[in-house]
């Protein structure tokens, strides 16, 4: 067999998810291949135990490296708003800036008892700015697939398609124990399997990695532009608050003159009724001794005759 033709080891994965089911139980604790060292895997053994113990399905040949394989796009997902989308081979699917979105990854994972996974962005994606907010540890008899939270702390928007690879795998073999020890004949084990590092990517630097994350556009963080925006926004609430704190005054000020006012006018009236009291008293007491006098001249008047 020949490394990166995928048709003759195509036909040795499972066809369907039923047969990679059925072969993952299988060997589930039975290691097939025991003379493959506790170790990282390299590429012609993920291929091996995907064939064998039904890993992972679906699979596909291409997008294995020498010792990872990629995993794509497709499942639930949730973007920023927290509407969630099911997410098929082709749709669109946008990761907007300064955003976080979970999104679910195409195969189905059945890890048999002596393997773990770990995962990382593609460099793709973390020349990008993206982050993989989440431990990239998974467990050895894990059952599922996986989702992811990603962030964009970036000022670009980035879209994805369904079927876009997303994360690189890496398979671990855990060391030696008797649970699992194969009792049964060992599987044959294909060395021309094996996928090595593509040339084309010899010597690729910083400014390549950036071209090939996104051509036509700097990649800058977002993180200046949230805070240049909130600080607008604290200016205009201040000059609001300002505003509304003159306009309160100047009400309050207008109140206070509307009761000093009515104080003033009240204290007047006040003032004006005493007055006018004072001077009833004083005619009624000058009426009342007037009175008093022709009674006096009256009572005079009439001892004389």
């Amino acid at each position: 067999m020949v490394a990166g033709a995928p048709t003759p080891f195509a036909a040795l994965l499972p066809p369907d998810d039923a047969q990679a089911k059925a072969r993952a139980d299988k060997w589930k604790s039975a290691d097939p291949y025991p003379s493959i060292p506790p170790s990282l895997l390299n590429s012609a053994d993920i291929c091996a135990y995907v064939a064998t113990a039904g890993m992972i399905h679906p699979f596909h040949p291409e997008d294995i490296k020498p010792a990872s394989y990629a995993f794509r796009l497709e499942g639930l997902c949730r973007d920023e708003k927290g509407t969630f989308l099911e997410i098929k081979v082709g749709d669109d699917f946008e990761l907007k800036p300064n955003s976080i979105a979970f999104v679910t990854l195409e195969p189905y994972i059945r890890l048999p008892d002596y393997m773990a996974l770990r995962f990382n962005l593609k460099i793709k994606n973390v020349y990008r700015g993206l982050l993989l907010g989440t431990g990239p540890l998974v467990d050895p008899g894990f059952e599922g697939r996986l989702s992811i939270p990603l962030h964009n702390l970036t000022a670009n928007s980035y879209r994805f398609k369904g079927g876009d690879t997303m994360i690189w795998v890496e398979f671990t073999k855990l060391s030696p124990n008797e649970r699992w020890k194969n009792k049964k004949d060992e599987a044959v084990l294909d060395p021309a399997l094996y996928v090595p590092f593509p040339g084309d990517k010899y010597g690729r630097t910083l400014k390549k990695y950036l071209e090939e994350a996104d051509e036509h556009r700097v990649i800058v963080s977002s993180i200046p532009g949230v805070f240049r925006e909130a600080s607008k926004a604290a200016e205009r609430a201040n000059a609001a608050a300002t505003r509304v704190g003159i306009g309160l005054v100047v009400t309050i000020i207008g109140l206070l003159s509307i009761v000093f006012a009515a104080f003033s006018l009240t204290r007047g009236f006040v003032s004006d009724a005493r007055n006018d009291l004072k001077a009833h008293a004083q005619t009624t007491d000058s009426l009342r001794n007037r009175v008093t006098d022709l009674q006096r001249r009256v009572d005079s008047l009439s001892h004389r005759h």
